[in-house]
């Protein structure tokens, strides 16, 4: 069996965001199971990081970054630039690396799948893909790319010279899997699912009377709702605000913890109602104070998005033992999930419809309690970075009895 693997993405401990904190779990897991792990990374971009050495080793996990130009990720043009410095960095480190085995692709960012080929054929490596967000058909759907222009074709053609050269293609959730294959042309044989986590020893259930974060904050008596995480553009926050309008003044408190790309709506929602609140970023450690200071946790997808994008939230929602309100279609990778484990329920993207059932979930207390113990169980018995490392084992077991043809 293979017993070697290189990881590339943008993001990778010490930065402090999801992705990172997944991956480094993935790969410290996997350095835990025998396996020599190497990541190629670039230095954290967020506040309050320092420098991190080009060579670094962590917790048995050898590290080297690569630069990427300082560029303004604040609006698009300037993230574009950073992420595709990365990339052309990554791509031109693994060129020179001298290192066999395979090479985990990272969508983070997602031009980086593009150097599948190079590595196939300059260096005889084999190639896997781990796709969290699916470019650009994401971009297309929010609108922000023109499907028939020359980008997105041109982006579309690069990404099946990828798919193309890949050994394997890990995704998030079976929907995701139909999409590559209907779009890209991928047989279903390569297609891997693994789903993401969350940590239950790190998260774990906590009453708001005894949750500190909760106390500070005012959140133990009312009945709150909670959205955190990223609040960027995949995610349904207007009609989760037209919800609040219809709401308040009935003692429901909407939380919204994070940054993200729509978060100024959420602030000029928090100026003109009563019971919408913003709170900035959580530190890590704080996280799982601040997951179990709500009664009902909300993920969700704007329409379109279903199948190029799974909310990571989920599990970590899973894991506080907290009851979930999937915004998105029935059909959906995480609102299967959440229907499967009867950990919560699914509402459409009408405000009225969202209203409805967030009063019916805080009058049933003891639904409520089930759910939670239902979604906590569900995380420990499938959702945690163990299982995700078995499977991955598995894959480098299959990659290992295959022949890396150019």
């Amino acid at each position: 069996m293979t017993r070697e693997l290189t990881i590339v993405s943008q993001y990778f401990h010490p930065e402090q965001n999801a992705t990172s904190n997944l991956l480094t779990e993935l790969a410290v897991e996997l350095a835990r199971r025998g396996v020599a792990v190497h990541v190629v990374t670039t230095t954290p971009s967020y506040r309050g990081i320092s420098r991190q050495p080009r060579r670094s080793r962590h917790a048995g996990v050898d590290i080297v970054r690569v630069p990427s130009l300082p560029t303004s990720r604040r609006t698009r043009s300037g993230r574009a630039v950073a992420t595709m410095s990365f990339a052309v960095a990554a791509a031109l480190q693994l060129v020179s690396d001298r290192r066999g085995g395979p090479v985990l692709l990272v969508t983070t960012p997602p031009q980086m799948l593009w150097a599948a080929p190079v590595l196939r054929r300059l260096r005889r490596r084999v190639p896997l893909l781990l796709i969290h967000d699916l470019y650009p058909d994401i971009a297309e759907a929010l609108g922000y790319l023109r499907h028939d222009g020359l980008l997105a074709r041109t982006w579309r053609w690069l990404n099946r010279c990828a798919f193309g050269h890949a050994a394997g293609v890990v995704v998030l959730g079976p929907n995701m899997g139909s999409t590559i294959v209907e779009r890209y042309g991928v047989s279903a044989t390569r297609i891997v699912e693994i789903p993401n986590w969350s940590d239950p020893e790190f998260i774990s259930p906590r009453a708001k009377s005894q949750n500190r974060f909760a106390r500070e904050h005012g959140f133990v008596e009312p009945f709150v709702v909670q959205m955190s995480g990223n609040l960027g553009l995949f995610q349904e926050i207007d009609a989760l605000l037209g919800a609040a309008e219809r709401l308040e003044g009935s003692g429901i408190l909407f939380v919204f913890i994070g940054e993200g790309g729509q978060r100024h709506k959420i602030v000029d929602a928090s100026r003109r109602l009563t019971n919408v609140r913003v709170l900035d970023f959580v530190p890590r450690a704080e996280v799982p104070l601040s997951l179990t200071a709500c009664d009902l946790s909300v993920i969700s997808l704007r329409a379109r998005v279903e199948g190029l994008a799974v909310p990571s939230r989920l599990y970590a929602a899973m894991a506080a033992g907290v009851p979930i309100l999937a915004i998105m279609d029935s059909s959906s990778d995480a609102a299967v999930t959440v229907q499967r484990h009867r950990c919560g329920d699914v509402a459409t993207r009408d405000p009225d419809d969202i209203a409805r059932r967030i009063l019916a979930l805080r009058e049933d207390a003891a639904g409520r309690a089930q759910m939670g113990r239902n979604a906590r169980e569900a995380a420990v018995r499938e959702y945690t970075v163990h299982r995700a490392a078995q499977r991955y084992e598995s894959v480098l077991r299959s990659l290992s009895e295959a022949p890396c043809d150019a």
